[in-house]
C-alpha cells in the first residue's frame, strides 16, 4: 500500500494512525491509540495511582477484591492470558529473571519457611507428584541437567567445594545416618552398578589414579600415620567377623589366577630384593633379641 492509498483509506475513516507510535489500525470510533500503548497507558496509570495511594492497595478488602477480579478473568480468557504471559516472557526474560533474583535474595528466609511449612503438610502429594513427572520426563530432565552442568561446570563445582568445606560435618553426619538406614539397599545398588559397568570404572579409576598417583599417595599415607591405631583396630575386628568370607574369596581368587600371581609375586621379589633382605633381616634381628 503506497502513500496515496494510506491517506485515502485514513480520510474515508477505514484506516487509523496511532497517535502515540504511528502504527495502523482498523477504524474503530474514538478509538486513537493501538492496542499496545493503550494497554501502556493504563499499566502507567495504575502506577502512578499505586505510587500515590500505596493504602489502597495495602488494604485486605481491596487485595481480595483485586484478586477475585483477576482469578475470573483469567478463567474467562485462559488462551488469550497464556498465550499474552508467553510472549511477555520470551520479550522480558532477563528482566524477569533479575526480579526474581532480587526479590529472593531480599526474602530468602521467609521463602524457604514457607516452603519447609509447605513440604510439611503436604509432603506425600508432593512427593507422588515429583515422582510422576520425573518418571514421565525422566530423558528430558537428564538432558536438561547435563546441558546446565556443561555450560557451568566451573560454578557449580566452586559452589559445591564451598557448601562441603563450610558444612563438612553436617554432611558425614548425613551420609552416615542415610548409609546405616540404608545400607544393604546402597550396597545391592552399588553391586548391581559396579558389574553392569566394571570395565569402564576400572579404565577410569586407573586413568585418575596415573594422573593424581604422588598427591593420592602422600594423602593416604597421611591419613595413615594420623589414624594408624584406628584403622587397625578396624581391619582387625573386619577381618575377625568376616575371616571365612575373605579366606573363601581369597582362595577363589587364587586357583583363578594362580599363575598370573605367581609371576606378579616373582617379578616383585626381582625388583625388590634387598629392600626383602633388609626386611627379613630386621625381623630376624628383632625377634632373636625377644
Amino acid at each position: 500500500m503506497n502513500d496515496e492509498e494510506l491517506f485515502e483509506k485514513i480520510m474515508n475513516k477505514e484506516l487509523t494512525i496511532c497517535e502515540t507510535c504511528d502504527n495502523i489500525f482498523e477504524y474503530i470510533p474514538q478509538k486513537v491509540f493501538c492496542d499496545e500503548c493503550k494497554r501502556e497507558r493504563k499499566k502507567a496509570t495504575r502506577r502512578k495511582f499505586r505510587e500515590k495511594n500505596p493504602e489502597y492497595h495495602l488494604s485486605e478488602e481491596n487485595r481480595e477484591k483485586k484478586a477475585a477480579y483477576d482469578r475470573k478473568y483469567r478463567e474467562e480468557n485462559r488462551e488469550k492470558k497464556e498465550a499474552y504471559d508467553r510472549k511477555y516472557r520470551e520479550e522480558n526474560r532477563e528482566k524477569i529473571k533479575a526480579k526474581a533474583r532480587k526479590y529472593y535474595e531480599e526474602n530468602r528466609d521467609e521463602i524457604l519457611a514457607r516452603e519447609r511449612k509447605r513440604y510439611e503438610e503436604n509432603r506425600d502429594e508432593i512427593n507422588a507428584r515429583n515422582r510422576k513427572y520425573r518418571e514421565e520426563n525422566r530423558e528430558k530432565i537428564n538432558a536438561r541437567r547435563r546441558k546446565y552442568r556443561e555450560e557451568n561446570r566451573e560454578k557449580i563445582n566452586a559452589k559445591e567445594r564451598k557448601y562441603r568445606e563450610e558444612n563438612r560435618e553436617k554432611i558425614n553426619a548425613r551420609n552416615r545416618k542415610y548409609h546405616e538406614k540404608n545400607r544393604e539397599k546402597k550396597n545391592a545398588k552399588s553391586r548391581k552398578y559396579y558389574e553392569e559397568n566394571r570395565d569402564e570404572i576400572l579404565a577410569r579409576d586407573r586413568k585418575r589414579y596415573e594422573k593424581n598417583r604422588e598427591k593420592k599417595n602422600a594423602k593416604a599415607r597421611k591419613y595413615y600415620e594420623e589414624n594408624r591405631e584406628k584403622i587397625n583396630a578396624k581391619a582387625r575386628k573386619y577381618y575377625e567377623e568376616n575371616r571365612e568370607k575373605i579366606n573363601a574369596k581369597a582362595r577363589k581368587y587364587y586357583e583363578e589366577n594362580r599363575d598370573e600371581k605367581l609371576a606378579r609375586g616373582r617379578k616383585y621379589r626381582e625388583e625388590n630384593r634387598e629392600k626383602i633382605n633388609a626386611r627379613r633381616r630386621a625381623r630376624y634381628h628383632a625377634n632373636k633379641e625377644k
